[in-house]
C-alpha cells in the first residue's frame, strides 16, 4: 500500500512544480527518519518524553537553520525573505490562536509518538498522510481554494491506500512494519 500513498502524495504536491525545494525534501526525509526511530528505538519510552525530545531537536536544528540562512543571505538578495522581515506585533486574538496551536501541537506530538509505538507503521503512516486531505479541505472551507483534478486524484489515491491498509489488504506490509 506504500505505492498508492506515495503516488497520491506526489500527485498532490507535484514535486516538479516551482514550489519544490531541497529544504522541503530534507524536511520530508527527517520526518520519515523520526517516525522510523520512534518505532524502532523508542517503543518502551514515555510518549511525553519522546515528544519533548523530538520537539527540542526541532527547535535546535531550526535555530541552526536560521543562523545558516542568515549567512546565505544578503540584504539585497535574501535567501529566505520571511526570516529577515521586520517583526510585527500580534494582536491578542492572534496570540490566543498561536497559544492554542501550540497546545494542539504538543498534544499531537505525544499522540503520534504513542501511535508509532503501539501500531504498525503502515497503518500509522496511512493516517499520517491524511493531513494532506484535511489541508485541502480546510483550504477550501476557509480560503475558498478549489482543488484541481490532480489534487482530487491524489486525495483519492491516499484514501484508497488507507482503506486497503485498514481492511488488511497488505498483511505482509503490516507485519514487516
Amino acid at each position: 500500500m506504500i505505492l498508492p500513498r506515495f503516488v497520491g502524495v506526489l500527485v498532490i504536491l507535484r514535486p516538479a512544480a516551482d514550489g519544490f525545494s531541497l529544504v522541503a525534501l530534507l524536511a520530508a526525509i527527517y520526518y520519515a527518519l523520526a517516525a522510523v526511530i520512534t518505532r524502532s528505538k523508542c517503543a518502551c519510552e514515555n510518549p511525553l518524553s519522546v515528544a519533548m525530545w523530538l520537539n527540542l531537536c526541532l527547535v535546535v536544528t531550526g535555530a541552526f537553520g536560521i543562523v545558516g540562512a542568515t549567512f546565505l543571505s544578503s540584504a539585497e538578495n535574501p535567501a529566505f525573505p520571511f526570516l529577515q522581515s521586520l517583526w510585527v506585533v500580534m494582536s491578542g486574538w492572534t496570540m490566543a490562536i498561536i497559544v492554542l496551536l501550540g497546545i494542539l501541537l504538543v498534544a499531537e506530538s505525544i499522540w503520534v509518538a504513542k501511535a508509532y509505538q503501539i501500531a504498525p507503521a503502515a497503518i500509522i503512516g496511512t493516517f499520517d498522510y491524511s493531513y494532506l486531505v484535511f489541508a485541502v479541505f480546510l483550504g477550501f472551507v476557509f480560503f475558498s481554494d478549489v482543488p484541481d483534478m490532480l489534487t482530487v486524484l491524489g486525495i483519492g489515491l491516499i484514501l484508497a491506500a488507507g482503506w486497503l491498509v485498514v481492511r488488511g489488504g497488505s498483511k505482509s506490509e503490516v507485519r514487516s512494519s
